[in-house]
């Protein structure tokens, strides 16, 4: 079955891609698994799994944060400018890409990043695991509904940190993903927990690398470098002294109004790759191989820090 003419559709409990139509959804001909919509979005999501069809519609219950506390938030200063730097290098390739699909994983309210991409590429699926604004499809990231071989570009900003098994994720990336289709990664490493209980993950410059050995590296670096990371520290220890959520946010808000400027340090810092031993995250640019391009001894010669 075909999502919207363009792209296959697959069930996510046997992998068959037979769906017949229902009023409400599809149902799997093979397996008789059937799925829904919430609020009118086609929802795919495994029975008992972390994320199911009750919770999509309500953000809060996946760790979102309500769109009030969203706007106070954005009033304050960033926590890292260089984070939205390497954003801005999907756009930069969907730029040079012009034509073809893009899937964007975890697309949360990330609205205009995702209206940039519309832009650039035929076709963009935006998919999350809850009904967010702009989402096309909810699905989870560890059972993508989609059969191989369907995009040809693919973004996962701030996702994996937040997924139980990020080498299974990038897995499904792989799958379908073109040969030769080109993946996007921001993922964290020196941030505090945020979206509560639902993160999971940090990642080194060479785990991040490893996740993806399936995939011929085009670019990678980092995203906030050591003065983002302390700007984390200090937010988050100003809000440790919260006697209530609330409290606790506002106070964290407080710390980044008073040391906002802390992060421009790393204007300086991020020139070298010696920061890479305490970045606050990185970012990875690779094209897919479908097979390992590097083995532990090639990650290894790819260290480029100074904690030797």
């Amino acid at each position: 079955m075909k999502y919207e003419n363009s792209i296959l559709l697959r069930c996510i409990e046997c992998g068959s891609l037979d769906l017949s139509p229902l009023p409400q959804g599809v149902v799997c001909v093979a397996c008789a698994a059937s799925y829904g919509s919430v609020r009118g979005v086609p929802t795919f999501l495994k029975q008992g799994g972390l994320f199911t069809a009750q919770t999509a519609g309500d953000i809060r219950k996946n760790g979102f944060v309500p769109r009030a506390m969203r706007s106070l938030a954005s009033a304050a200063p960033g926590l890292s400018f260089t984070f939205y730097a390497a954003r801005a290098k999907s756009r930069t390739i969907a730029r040079q890409a012009r034509t073809g699909t893009c899937l964007v994983i975890g697309a949360g309210d990330n609205v205009s990043e995702n209206a940039i991409l519309r832009n650039h590429f035929a076709r963009v699926v935006a998919t999350d695991v809850s009904v967010n604004e702009g989402v096309d499809l909810v699905c989870d990231g560890h059972d993508l509904p989609f059969a191989d071989d369907q995009f040809d570009f693919v973004v996962l900003t701030a996702v994996l940190e937040h997924v139980l098994d990020p080498q299974r994720v990038v897995q499904e990336v792989g799958r379908v993903l073109k040969m030769d289709g080109v993946v996007f990664a921001v993922t964290p490493f020196l941030q505090a927990v945020h979206m509560g209980a639902f993160d999971f993950q940090r990642f080194t410059d060479l785990g991040h690398r490893w996740l993806f050995k399936e995939f011929e590296q085009l670019e990678r670096g980092t995203c906030g470098g050591p003065a983002a990371s302390l700007l984390w520290s200090l937010s988050y220890f100003a809000s440790s002294f919260g006697f209530s959520r609330i409290s606790a946010r506002l106070l964290g808000l407080g710390a980044r109004l008073l040391f906002f400027w802390v992060k421009y340090f790393d204007f300086v810092l991020e020139r070298g790759t010696a920061c890479r031993d305490s970045a606050n995250g990185f970012y990875f640019v690779g094209k897919n191989r479908k097979r390992p391009v590097i083995d532990a001894k090639d990650l290894i010669g790819a260290y480029t820090g100074r904690n030797r």
